[in-house]
């Protein structure tokens, strides 16, 4: 996935949500981004977590093993 952002220099993390009802789950990958630059950031389908209540949940498997299913 490929994103374009500015950021405050602070470490932030981008959500992806499937799109079926789910309760408070998404997949996340922690970004950190220079201080006042617009930069794009490549980030791995691999390295986004599934979690759910901001917390792992390691059953769900790795979202490159859920690629069929669409996002929103």
């Amino acid at each position: 996935m490929v994103v374009k952002v500015r950021s405050d220099g602070l470490e932030y993390l981008l959500n992806l949500y499937l799109d079926r009802p789910l309760i408070a789950f998404s997949y996340r990958a922690t970004v950190l981004i220079k201080r006042d630059e617009w930069i794009e950031v490549k980030i791995p389908l691999d390295t986004f977590e599934a979690t759910s209540f901001g917390r792992p949940m390691k059953e769900q498997g790795l979202l490159v093993q859920r690629r069929s299913t669409p996002l929103a």
